[in-house]
């Protein structure tokens, strides 16, 4: 089985995150490294029926591991398909399929560089290891923090991440903060604002103002660029002819280096503050 062969079994795999599970998946993944000279493999689950597997090629030394990470799930096939989601099938040179891109080539790559490193007559000097992990698609990446928490990645692991990257090597990797924001408003006739407090207009005077912090930010790494901030939902009201009492807005931050998770929350609650007194 060469790499197209195996991401094409792969993508015939159905591991939706959050319409499915990776179990399918972790199956086959831990009985194809199971097979290779040397190998320890482990299935562990990280929630029940969700598991990450973990492969491990003993070195010769306990120095800096290599490890090779990919995740097994994919966001849901959705709608208006012209090709089979799960075919895994090839035209003019291209494969179809969901997750064919991010990232069951990615995870195919991993597997088939670790069973290279398993099929090799000459034991490497540090550890190799290949972790499948599940939940990156998810809301908490679940897969990846246990493989940190269970001691797998430790802080001198050297990790090559397989994610689609148009075959360009990156060495940097933006932070991540999702954040999901409530506002409590004063309900009242639309003919009478006065008597209320308009959540969903507060809701917007909070995007500018954070949307103005972050573009003021001078953070511009080399190879990450700037800071970015994106509102991907925001929801309220009950009715057309009534002040919203609430609104929601759930929000997706990108730090590049020197940010920290704290400089974000400070800007939170800095446009909070300013989005109370504009209303």
């Amino acid at each position: 089985m060469n790499v197209i062969e195996l991401t094409q079994a792969l993508v015939r795999i159905p591991s939706e995150n959050p319409n499915g599970t990776e179990a399918e998946m972790a199956k086959f993944v831990s009985d194809w490294l199971a097979q290779l000279p040397g190998a320890d493999v482990e299935v562990l689950d990280v929630l029940p029926g969700r598991p990450n597997v973990i492969g491990r090629l003993k070195g010769k030394s306990s120095g800096r591991p290599l490890a090779l990470l990919a995740h097994m799930d994919t966001v849901p096939v959705g709608a208006n398909w012209t090709e089979r989601p799960f075919g895994g099938d090839i035209h003019d040179g291209k494969l179809f399929g969901r997750g064919s891109c991010d990232m069951k080539s990615g995870l195919a790559v991993a597997m088939m560089a670790f069973a290279n490193a398993c099929n090799r007559k000459e034991q490497p000097s540090q550890d190799i290891i290949i972790g499948a992990t599940m939940d990156e698609e998810g809301t908490r990446m679940l897969g990846v923090n246990a493989l940190v928490d269970w001691g797998v990645l430790g802080k001198d692991a050297f990790v090559i991440a397989t994610e689609p990257s148009d075959l360009t090597i990156s060495i940097a990797h933006k932070g991540l903060l999702w954040a999901e924001l409530s506002v409590k408003g004063k309900a009242a006739h639309a003919g009478n604002p006065h008597f209320g407090a308009d959540a969903i207009r507060c809701a917007a005077e909070f995007i500018h103002h954070f949307g103005a912090a972050i573009r003021a930010l001078p953070h511009n790494h080399p190879a990450l660029g700037k800071a970015t901030a994106t509102f991907s939902r925001i929801s309220g009201g009950i009715k057309t002819n009534v002040v919203p009492d609430t609104a929601s807005m759930e929000m997706d931050v990108r730090l590049p280096p020197p940010m920290t998770l704290q400089d974000v929350h400070n800007m939170i609650s800095t446009s909070a503050r300013a989005s109370e007194t504009a209303v």
